[in-house]
This record gives C-alpha cells, sequence and structure tokens, in this order.
C-alpha cells in the first residue's frame, strides 16, 4: 500500500504515480545489488506507455535520523537480550 513514483527512460518528463500491491519475497543478486520484483497499481496510465519500456521507481519507507540508521541494529540486538534474559 505504500505509494511510489516511476520515471520511465523513454518519458523522463512524465512521472508515474503508483501504490505497491504485492513484494515477492525473493531477491535477484546482480553486479549493482539485490533486486526485489514488485507488482504495483499505476493511478493514471499514460497512453504513450508500452511493453519493455524500461525506467527507475522510487518508493518513500520513512524517515530516520542518521544517528537511529547507525545504531538501530545495536539497540533492537540489546532490546531483545534484555528480552530473553528477563528484565
Amino acid at each position: 500500500g505504500q505509494p511510489g513514483e516511476l520515471r520511465l527512460t523513454g518519458m523522463p518528463g512524465t512521472p508515474i504515480d503508483f501504490t505497491i500491491e504485492r513484494i515477492v519475497p525473493l531477491a535477484n543478486a546482480d553486479q549493482s545489488g539485490n533486486r526485489f520484483r514488485v507488482e504495483a497499481n499505476p493511478e493514471v496510465l499514460p497512453g504513450s506507455l508500452r511493453p519493455g519500456m524500461q525506467g527507475v521507481a522510487k518508493v518513500v519507507t520513512g524517515r530516520t535520523s542518521v544517528l537511529q540508521a547507525w545504531t538501530g541494529e545495536l539497540v533492537d540486538r540489546l532490546r531483545f537480550w534484555f528480552w530473553s534474559i528477563g528484565l
């Protein structure tokens, strides 16, 4: 249900807003990193859209501080450890 924006290389001046419907939990690894297949529904389909067009999509997942991004995993591990020993 998260919103996003797609920019196609063939239509760089026409952003396409979409809503995510499903994320397939299987990653494909390549030289530039891991990629996940995502299924989404566009808000409006432009008439010049054609099969095989490629582009870049961006999804806003939330905001966090730099400190929280750096220490978040450590805090989660400490919380789990305290919970596991009964504190």
